[in-house]
């Protein structure tokens, strides 16, 4: 029994050292530094990292630019390592913005970096910045300073987001460089003049390289068939103007003698915020119909005649063909795809508006 006494107060003892042991190996909050926001671009063949670090303020809003140099990210961050008295600390990353030449070189080597060394949250938004990355920085320490506005304010969906604008994350970019079945938005930004950010539409990548933009009208479209909510999107059109409140996709493919075919129904609930010439309720749902049916034919011509695919649409014969097959829907089957848009809209109400007819 005593022996036993003495063997379980010794283990004891070596469970409080162990915990104590990992205890100091616990850097002190106030000696890390957290940025929320990475920017990296390209000067010859070194790379140019910077990191927005907030700084704790009574009452306010204040950030602080750190920059670093190297042949690659990582020696860029060790640069900037060692010119900082704190530890850095990049899980708490909230925004990941490249530059147009790192963008059209291709960023695939550093996404599957981050994602390999676990230094950045997969969470991490990522952004295409359509200007001089030191303007851009400067432009978002001055909107801090002067407005209290914040870069990553613009991407949440509970504040300056809108269905016309792509979230697009660390792990999304890195899924689709492992894809043969879909192509993934950047959204393109630069510094406002009366605003934070001036938003310009979104770059498509495919295999982590610039192809072409799209305008936010075709962003939306991609947002709506990818099945995230679009609601409280603005449609205007020449009779009225209505708000988008919901969707819901309904998909249907088949292969017939090695053609795919594909039916899409996307169903809109909408609101009537303002009518011209008194128009009908159908002929309101018509328009809108109409509008949205010519936007999804035009872009997925766009896109097929560059080999792209940011609607996904290979998607939905992953289950008709086999591995091999998919591999080629880009290059062969992606052409060949006879797809039919049928668009629903229902007026949920009118608010306030008299001058709409049955």
């Amino acid at each position: 029994m005593k022996k036993c006494r003495i063997f379980f107060h010794g283990l004891i003892s070596i469970a409080m050292i162990i915990s104590l042991a990992g205890c100091w190996q616990i850097k002190d909050i106030n000696h890390r530094s957290l940025p929320v926001i990475m920017g990296i671009s390209k000067e010859g063949d070194h790379f140019r990292v910077m990191l927005e670090i907030p700084i704790p303020t009574q009452g306010m809003r204040k950030q602080v630019t750190i920059k670093g140099r190297g042949k690659t990210i990582s020696k860029a961050l060790e640069d900037i390592r060692n010119n900082t008295e704190a530890s850095l600390d990049l899980l708490h990353l909230r925004v990941l913005v490249f530059d147009k030449r790192m963008v059209k070189e291709g960023i695939r080597e550093p996404i599957s970096t981050f994602l390999r060394n676990r230094d950045v949250s997969n969470k991490t938004l990522v952004v295409y910045c359509d200007e001089d990355m030191d303007a851009f920085f400067e432009s978002l320490n001055r909107n801090i300073k002067e407005k209290g506005t914040a870069l990553y304010d613009f991407f949440e969906k509970y504040a300056g987001w809108t269905p016309k604008l792509p979230l697009t994350r660390l792990s999304d970019v890195y899924r689709s460089l492992q894809s043969y079945t879909e192509d993934i938005l950047l959204p393109k930004v630069r510094s406002g003049e009366s605003s934070t950010l001036e938003y310009k539409g979104a770059a498509l990548l495919k295999n982590g390289k610039l192809v072409t933009t799209l305008n936010p009208k075709e962003t939306f479209l991609v947002n709506a068939i990818h099945r995230q909510s679009v609601s409280g999107n603005i449609e205007v059109m020449n009779h009225a103007n209505v708000m988008i409140v919901s969707n819901k996709v309904y998909t249907k493919a088949r292969m017939k003698n090695g053609i795919p075919y594909l039916n899409v129904t996307i169903k809109y609930k909408i609101v009537v915020q303002e009518v011209k010439d008194k128009p009908s309720k159908t002929f309101i749902n018509k328009e809108l119909e109409d509008v949205l049916t010519a936007r999804f034919y035009k872009l997925t011509k766009k896109s097929q005649a560059k080999q792209v695919d940011p609607l996904g649409l290979g998607n939905f014969f992953r289950s008709k063909l086999s591995y091999d097959e998919l591999k080629r829907w880009k290059s062969h089957y992606y052409s060949l795809l006879k797809v039919n848009y049928e668009i629903k809209s229902e007026i949920q109400n009118i608010g306030n508006l008299k001058t709409t007819s049955e």
